[in-house]
């Protein structure tokens, strides 16, 4: 198939597109690229539509929504496909305000009580267990 692309001006569609939100711009945006993703991943599993609605235990109708471009996943729906297919559909990146600078770690057992020392360390403690989980966290305000 040879399709040809084409740049076609218009003063009316270029006034409406101008005054979309920029949020909505942004959510239409990523919807876009989950779906385009999704459906690369599939492509490159070779899984079919039915066989990954089957997997997903979903209908194939509900699959055809998803790669619409237009579905509001849920990080849910989007966990239970990343797990489901063995890959990552999204990056999610870690808030650049927050650092995890050091980690002791023993799970405290029954209801923790949290202490904040100095806005900079967390003391996780129970008295039921002789575990304790330290993080420090560096906020950006605190680094030089």
């Amino acid at each position: 198939m040879n399709e040809k692309i084409f740049e076609h001006k218009s003063e009316l569609i270029s006034k409406v597109l101008s005054e979309i939100p920029k949020e909505l711009q942004i959510k239409t945006d990523r919807k876009m690229r989950i779906a385009a993703q999704l459906d690369l991943i599939l492509k490159d599993l070779d899984l079919s539509k039915s066989v990954f609605a089957s997997k997903m235990k979903k209908q194939p109708s509900e699959i055809t929504r998803w790669l619409s471009g237009t579905h509001n996943f849920t990080i849910d729906t989007i966990t239970e496909i990343e797990c489901v297919l063995n890959r990552k559909l999204i990056k999610v990146e870690n808030p650049a305000y927050e650092v995890v600078k050091h980690f002791r770690a023993e799970m405290p057992i029954n209801n923790p009580k949290n202490r904040i020392y100095d806005n900079k360390s967390i003391l996780l403690e129970s008295k039921t267990s002789s575990i304790t989980k330290e993080v420090k966290i560096e906020h950006e305000s605190t680094r030089h």
